[in-house]
C-alpha cells in the first residue's frame, strides 16, 4: 500500500507541476512512478557498483562517497558545487530512468544519485539525506531554501 500511495502522490506532484524534493526511497518511488526501473540491489546486480549501504551500525551523517552534478543543472545551480562527499544510506536505486526525468548527479561508480523532472518548476530527487547535513553546510541548506521557496 506504501507504494501505491507514493506512487501516486508523485504522479499527481508532477502532473499538477506541484514543488517536490523527492529523499532517498522517493527519489526511487519518483523514478518508478514514471516509468522507470531499479537496481534491485546495488551492490550485486550493479557492474561496478561500490557500496552504498551504511545505514547498519554507521552515523547517519558518514560521508561515504562523492557525487558529481551535471554542469547545467538545477541542482549544481542551486548546491553552486560541480561535486560533494555524500551519505549513503540505500541498496537500491535507479536503473533506467523514467519519462521526463534527467539524471543531474552520478556517483563515482556511475549511479545515479540526483534527477529533475524536465519542464517543472521544481522537482527534484536525491539518493542521499540531505536532510542530516542542513544544519552544517550552507549548500544543503540551500537546497532546502530552494524547496520551500518553490513552495511558496
Amino acid at each position: 500500500m506504501r507504494d501505491e500511495v507514493e506512487i501516486f502522490v508523485a504522479r499527481q506532484a508532477v502532473a499538477q507541476d506541484k514543488p517536490l524534493l523527492a529523499i532517498c526511497r522517493g527519489h526511487q518511488m519518483l523514478n518508478v512512478a514514471l516509468g522507470g526501473s531499479l537496481w534491485e540491489d546495488v551492490l550485486d546486480l550493479m557492474p561496478e557498483a561500490h557500496r552504498h549501504a551504511y545505514f547498519q551500525g554507521h552515523p547517519r551523517d558518514m560521508l561515504t562517497h562523492e557525487v558529481h552534478f551535471t554542469a547545467d543543472s538545477r541542482l549544481a545551480r542551486i548546491l553552486g558545487q560541480s561535486h560533494k562527499p555524500v551519505n549513503s544510506l540505500h541498496h537500491q536505486g535507479i536503473r533506467e530512468l523514467g519519462a521526463n526525468l534527467r539524471p543531474m548527479a552520478h556517483a563515482t561508480d556511475g549511479l545515479i544519485e540526483s534527477v529533475e523532472v524536465i519542464d517543472h518548476r521544481f522537482a527534484i530527487g536525491v539518493q542521499w539525506h540531505p536532510e542530516e547535513f542542513f544544519r552544517t553546510d550552507k549548500a544543503t541548506l540551500g537546497l532546502f531554501e530552494a524547496f520551500v521557496h518553490a513552495c511558496e
